[in-house]
């Protein structure tokens, strides 16, 4: 059995991740500091599955982004302001990876 921990979250993150990926859908990453978002972000841009020629990568609250609607999806990386990222990808396919259940180790204390 396996257990529900910081690895087994990242783990079935980025499952679903390369599954949204290859079915062109828009994807927000959910969850607050060192839970693995930008990791996984660069770790998917390295091992080819996210090309960011397809998704544009935002951050919650950015605005500073060009968008070409017929041709990409957003990639976002958020800590909990849902509303911003709905306004980006309403009426719209889009999966929501949660990610803010555990703490990478590293950063987490006894």
């Amino acid at each position: 059995m396996e257990s529900f921990d910081f690895y087994y979250q990242y783990k079935e993150s980025k499952q679903i991740a390369i599954d949204a990926i290859r079915n062109k859908l828009h994807v927000v990453l959910l969850g607050g500091g060192a839970t693995g978002k930008t990791y996984l972000t660069n770790e998917l841009i390295q091992e080819g599955h996210l090309n960011l020629n397809m998704y544009v990568k935002v951050y919650e609250g950015e605005s500073n982004y060009e968008y070409r609607p017929n041709l990409q999806r957003f990639w976002i990386e958020a800590q909990g302001d849902i509303k911003y990222c709905l306004k980006l990808i309403k009426n719209e396919s889009f999966v929501v990876i949660n990610m803010s259940k555990f703490k990478h180790p590293d950063y987490t204390t006894i």
